[in-house]
């Protein structure tokens, strides 16, 4: 069975796979966002589905986030070495890059909890 599933070229059960992955791993922000709206003591007044469709839409994005700033901290060495032998660039930028290569990855993560924070609660944050 497994050695089907494997020589088996199927895209639909990969995305069936995806979908169902996406689905379930959505719970955990949907937890969040029901989190979020007891902290500010408001009532979720959207419908479930629309509920659950926000909290699928930022697990997505928090995926890409977390899959880039992962990305950029295992890679960037090689980044790096690609960058520098390719378009022959000077020391200075080697050392801009290195800060950035380091900094990049905490920003991701820092915007993607922001985004979290702001589009989670049923709630209309003031921006000062």
């Amino acid at each position: 069975m497994i050695s089907e599933v494997l020589n088996n070229k199927n895209n639909t059960i990969i995305t069936v796979g995806i979908v169902f992955t996406l689905w379930s791993a959505s719970s955990g922000i949907y937890g969040i966002i029901i989190a979020f709206n007891n902290a500010f003591r408001v009532r979720d007044g959207r419908i479930w589905i629309v509920t659950k469709i926000i909290s699928v839409i930022l697990t997505a994005l928090f995926l890409v986030g977390m899959f880039l700033a992962l990305a950029l901290i295992v890679f960037g060495k090689q980044l790096t070495y690609i960058l520098f032998h390719k378009f022959n660039l000077d020391e200075g930028f080697y050392n801009l890059w290195s800060v950035i290569n380091y900094t990049l990855p905490l920003l991701f993560i820092f915007f993607v909890f922001m985004f979290l924070y702001t589009m989670g609660p049923n709630l209309k944050l003031k921006s000062y």
